[in-house]
Parts: structure tokens; sequence; C-alpha cells
């Protein structure tokens, strides 16, 4: 959602290489037994990609992104010196034929996305024998929660020009009425309780808006739990919780915008056309201006960071296991991705090691630097002690100042 924004060039940071021409690092792991492949041969996935030869025109800087199939990069366009992004595939990941039409299937929806200041645009795309490459506008924004917490003060009245934002793009990209859907996608704080029931349309995008808008007013996700399993259960046992601190102050009108988003009957849900058309949204300049508090803008950022830094514990369990097991490369944030949907890591022995790994000075507690620089390391942030400090109290049930590991 954040604004795509113009670079200048700087020639100096990017070099006309391969991006999978980088050395070694932490971040790829080994992996025991090879990888099925159905593929026999080289696969042709793209019925007419702009060439086969991308790096005549674009050259390739710095990482960005990984998520399971891709790497999405920064690059330079050689002919006007525009700074874009582009995501390569690698067809060594493209098992199966589902995997191919998932990507194929992805490029026709970038072909077809509309224009609009908060939607990426598409640019082309290529394929050789090695990947495909998707070329897109770069969009530099960051991520929600985040800017929110940059911006000093938060009100109920900014809450609503970002929900309206969301609204607009949601009803130019949303789906054909009437289909319906049945495999679990997403991610647990904002799934409807229809995906989990397998039968779901196009109402779920109001729901997850509806979860967003909730906690861009009081900080924190609708549903909570300490498992997914958990979470799974508060949504569809559902009762949202408007008595804690902000929502006395909140205004009516928000919250009965967020009951209908979040009504768990898909068919009398809200639709988009009705939410744009709340009073709410159509007088956005005039929903009150008074700031939310400071411990809205601490919760968003605990929100936000401990969802990473939960991330960062699950890497690192995975990584060990995988690591002890032998030979071949899986990447680590591919293999994140792909170990998301385990209901839960119950072997003691992995805790332990993840535990070993953040408890630096092996004194048996996580202490407040050994987490800051954790985090830092991968670029987490946090630029705030008070939300580290924040993370180590709600975790820590003794109250003893570091995380206690007997």
């Amino acid at each position: 959602m954040g604004t795509c924004m113009s670079m200048q060039r700087n020639s100096t940071l990017l070099k006309r290489t391969k991006p999978d021409q980088k050395p070694e690092d932490e971040d790829r792991i080994k992996f025991s037994g090879k990888l099925s492949q159905k593929f026999s041969r080289p696969i042709q996935v793209l019925k007419d990609p702009t060439g086969n030869d991308i790096f005549k025109r674009y050259r390739f800087g710095k990482e960005l992104g990984r998520g399971e199939f891709g790497i999405t990069y920064q690059c330079i366009d050689d002919v006007n010196g525009e700074i874009l992004a582009c995501k390569k595939i690698a067809k060594t990941k493209l098992r199966t034929e589902i995997d191919v039409e998932d990507v194929r299937r992805e490029v026709e929806i970038m072909r077809h996305l509309p224009k609009h200041p908060n939607i990426v645009s598409y640019k082309e795309v290529y394929e050789d024998k090695e990947a495909i490459y998707v070329v897109m506008e770069l969009c530099e924004g960051g991520e929600l929660f985040d800017r929110i917490v940059a911006r000093g003060h938060y009100t109920e009245r900014a809450a609503a020009h970002v929900t309206k934002t969301i609204l607009e793009v949601v009803k130019m990209v949303v789906l054909v009425a009437g289909q319906r859907f049945g495999e679990i996608v997403g991610s647990p704080y904002y799934m409807a309780p229809e995906v989990l029931r397998r039968n779901y349309g196009p109402e779920i995008d109001i729901w997850s808006a509806g979860v967003i808008l909730y906690i861009l007013l009081c900080g924190v996700p609708p549903f909570w739990a300490e498992t997914e399993e958990g979470i799974a259960q508060a949504i569809v046992h559902g009762g949202i919780d408007f008595e804690r601190d902000p929502w006395p102050k909140i205004s009516e009108d928000a919250k009965q915008l967020v009951k209908g988003m979040l009504d768990p009957n898909p068919y009398t849900r809200l639709t988009v056309e009705e939410v744009l058309g709340s009073k709410w949204i159509q007088n956005a300049d005039k929903v009150p201006s008074i700031p939310l508090g400071e411990r809205v803008r601490t919760r968003i950022k605990q929100f936000s960071l401990m969802n990473k830094f939960k991330k960062r514990v699950l890497q690192f369990v995975l990584v060990w296991k995988a690591d002890c097991d032998g030979n071949g490369m899986l990447n680590c944030d591919e293999f994140v991705t792909l170990a998301v949907h385990l209901k839960r890591i119950s072997n003691d022995e992995l805790l332990h090691q993840a535990f070993l790994h953040f408890d630096k000075n092996r004194s048996g507690y996580i202490e407040f630097e050994e987490l800051q620089q954790s985090l830092l390391d991968d670029h987490f942030g946090p630029t705030n002690d008070q939300v580290v400090q924040d993370i180590i109290f709600d975790a820590d049930l003794d109250k003893v100042k570091p995380y206690k590991l007997y």
C-alpha cells in the first residue's frame, strides 16, 4: 500500500550481473536429499514474453525481498535510467504443472491490473532457460504499520484515510461476483471465517480490510491467540472487543463500520460499495483528529515487530534443523514460507537451540541487548528501545528483565 516513488539513477550501486551471482551467505542452508522435479526437460512458461535476455536492458542491484518462488531485486533500465523492481522466479522451483500455471496466472494478473497510484504497475516480463523475470514499478513506501509508527502522532482521521485508500484498491481488483474458492490461504490474523470453512468468495477482502481497520484504531488484532489454531478458533467463535482503551473515545461511526466489515456472515457483511459509501469514510476529512495516544502507536509497533521476531525464531529453528541434514541447497526464507503451515514446533531440542541462538552470552536469559541485536541483524528494527522492552515485558511471565530459559 506504500506510495511508489521515483529515484535518481545511481549507476555506482548497480552492476550488470545476473542476480544469482552472489556470495554464499548465511541465508542459504543445506538440505538433505534431492528435491523432486516433475519436469525433466527445460520448460517454456510464458507464451509471449518481452524477450529472453533481460540483461541486455536491465542491471540488477540489491535484493529487496524473497517469497516461496521468487526473489525481488532492484534494477535499473539502461534505456531511460528508471529504477524499477524485478521479481526473478527460478524454474527449478516450478515442480508441477500447477506451479507453472500459478506463475502464468500471476503474470496475467499483473498485466491486467488497472492503473492506480496505490497499485504497483507492471512493465514487462522476460523468460530464459533459468527463470522468469517480472519487471514492475519500485514501491518504496514501506510497510503500512511501520509508516504509521513513524508519523509521530496518529489519529482516527488518519485511519479513515488509510481505510478509504485500501477499499478503493479492493474495488478495482475485486474478484468476479459468484466465484467460490476452497483453499486455505493467507495470514491467520486476516482470515475470514468462511476461508477456514473452505468456501469463500470476494467478501473475504472486506473482512481482511476490517481487521486492518481494527488494528489501525486500537493497535491490536481483533482475534488473537498464541497459536494459529487458537487464532482460527477465535475467528470462528467471533466476539469483538470494543471496551479496552482507546475504543471508548473512538467515534460510533467507526465502531459500526468495523462491526459491519467483520460480520461473520459473508452474505450480510458490508460490500465494498457500502463501506466506501459509509458516513465515516464519506466524511473522512471531518473524522476526529484527536491523537489516539502513544499506547496505540506502541501496540502497532509491537504487533509488527513481534510478527517479524516470530519469523526470526522460526527461521532459526528450521535452519538449525535443516543444516544438520547434509547436502543440497534450499533458501532459508523459502523454507520458512513452506513451514509456516506447521501446526506447531514441538521438538524441545529445536526450541532450546533457538533460545541459545538469541542468548549470545549463554547466561540462560535473552537480554535486552541480545534481542535488539537479533532484530537489527535482519533489518527488522527497532529504532525505539521501548518497543523491545515492551516485547520482553509482555512475554516474561515472572517479570524479570530478560527472557529466562529455565
